[in-house]
């Protein structure tokens, strides 16, 4: 009996909806610090899904400097490995501005992963 009560909770929209969360609640959002320099810090997006250029690129990754808001819009493929991402802020970005201190990213598996 007590496996099928087991079964049925596991499948049950609603318990699932319903369950509370054992996770911590994230808290109030705070801002970032500004800056100091330009590129100092930098944000970096990866946007997919795109249609297929002639080139065959289907994605582009946007690196936005956090002080002045220039960026960098780089043609890429959205099957880019952490690799090829390192290798394309390090051809567009640090060859230009240097290295910053911080990349901030979504937490892309390619960002929090081998990056």
């Amino acid at each position: 009996m007590d496996a099928d009560i087991e079964i049925f909770v596991k499948s049950c929209v609603q318990c699932a909806k319903g369950k509370n969360s054992h996770l911590k609640s994230g808290g109030l959002l705070q801002p970032l610090p500004i800056p100091n320099l330009p590129w100092e810090e930098i944000s970096v997006d990866l946007i997919v899904r795109l249609p297929v250029t002639e080139e065959g690129w289907d994605a582009i990754l946007t690196i936005v400097c956090r002080l002045t808001k220039m960026a960098h819009f780089i043609p890429t493929t959205q099957t880019a490995s952490a690799e090829d991402i390192a290798r394309l802020i390090l051809r567009e970005v640090i060859r230009l501005h240097g290295v910053p201190k911080a990349i901030l990213s979504d937490r892309d598996t390619r960002f929090t992963g081998d990056l």
